[in-house]
């Protein structure tokens, strides 16, 4: 009985330790519970405070890129209209450069359709035509140079002896030879049958000073048709021209016109079905055919040239050209 009461207590005095005593196993995961479950930040590990503008510059691109509103219809014609119009004269002069050189829009032809007609009064003065409205005139050097300034507009008087604006061409390198001039020209390498009118004008027109005109321009100015009519001599020639290339076909003297006078003519040029035909104040000059195809479409041009170099200009006005 002894042993069995001495093994009861010993049991007891064991368990009773055995409760008051905690377990290693318990210990671990109590230790290490406010490590892994603390998910409160400290302070100091906070990120900084966005700036203000970071959500404006991150906005969507839909927000940020908004199309434009479609134009009305007033607005599209204005707009027309506008490219129609000649540049102020700053403008033209800043494109003209320091050296005179040709603007790159500017073409040997413009390019621009039949019917066209110019009065020249939307211009300002000494603007230079094919820098002011390249979509409506061009240049055709035909001594190589780039000058541009020859053809301009200029303060004057109209046919009815009224005050008006006009093209004013000039050139003092002409000589007998052959005329080395610049020319402004109208229309595109594919116009043809048509009619064009225009009111020209000289001062201090010397004796062999010369209007010309060449007609159905092609191949990049390279070909056309070159009308001469001089000032006072009533005598016309009709040149055919290739390149460098020239053949005369049609040499009239005696017609005894005078248009050196500082008064308005009109001329008239026709080209259509091969055909042309040149009329000064209603007097048949030239009508000349040949058949050649490649000689029937072009657009036109206008020159000037005074062999005695009397410093003389051609004024044109009232430019009109109509399909046939």
């Amino acid at each position: 009985m002894k042993k069995i009461a001495l093994t009861l207590v010993t049991g007891l005095i064991l368990f009773l330790f055995s409760a008051c005593t905690p377990s290693v196993g318990f210990i671990g995961p109590s230790l290490t519970v406010p490590i892994e479950l603390d998910t409160t930040p400290d302070e100091a590990a906070q990120p900084a405070a966005q700036p203000a503008t970071t959500q404006q510059a991150t906005l969507p691109a839909t927000q940020a890129t908004q199309p434009a509103p479609a134009p009305t219809e007033a607005s599209s014609a204005s707009a027309s209209n506008a490219s129609q119009q000649p540049i102020d004269a700053s403008q033209a002069q800043v494109s003209a450069g320091s050296a005179g050189n040709i603007d790159t829009s500017i073409k040997v032809l413009p390019g621009n359709a039949f019917p066209f007609e110019d009065g020249f009064e939307n211009f300002s003065a000494g603007q230079v035509v094919a820098i002011a409205a390249p979509q409506n005139y061009g240049i055709l050097r035909a001594d190589g140079k780039d000058d541009v300034t020859f053809a301009k507009i200029e303060q004057t008087f109209d046919a009815k002896d009224q005050p008006s604006k006009a093209l004013q061409l000039n050139n003092t390198e002409g000589f007998p030879a052959y005329p080395t001039m610049g020319f402004v020209t109208v229309g595109g390498a594919e116009a043809q049958n048509y009619s064009a009118t225009f009111d020209f004008k000289t001062d201090k027109g010397g004796y062999d000073d010369v209007v010309v005109i060449k007609i159905n321009i092609g191949n990049g100015g390279s070909s056309y048709y070159e009308v001469q009519i001089k000032a006072t001599a009533g005598a016309v020639t009709l040149d055919k021209v290739f390149g460098e290339q020239r053949v005369q076909v049609l040499n009239r003297d005696g017609l005894g016109f005078n248009y050196a006078d500082n008064i308005y003519h009109q001329a008239e040029v026709i080209s259509q079905g091969g055909t042309v035909r040149v009329l000064v104040d209603a007097n048949l000059l030239v009508d000349y055919n040949d058949g050649d195809a490649n000689y029937q479409k072009g657009g036109l041009g206008f020159g000037y040239t005074g062999y005695s170099l009397d410093g003389s200009r051609l004024f044109i006005d009232n430019l009109r050209i109509s399909n046939l």
